[in-house]
């Protein structure tokens, strides 16, 4: 079972550029960390910029389709 989570939630990071790629693994890396150790890391702060760091890397890896 976590084998298929693994692969599930690496299948995506495949299909970025080597930078995005990067980044998105060393956000992954950043929460493991984190919410391994736990003290007190699950605070207001640090959901706050996990959601906001996901939402960056987002829209830097979105296609750009025709003017802003």
């Amino acid at each position: 079972m976590l084998a298929l989570a693994l692969f599930l939630s690496l299948r995506p990071v495949a299909a970025l550029s080597r930078p995005e790629a990067a980044a998105a693994l060393g956000l992954a890396a950043a929460a493991a960390a984190i919410a391994f150790v736990e003290h007190n890391a699950w605070a207001a702060w640090w959901t706050a910029s996990l959601g906001a760091a996901i939402t960056w890397l987002r829209e830097a890896t979105r296609t750009r389709s025709g003017p802003a």
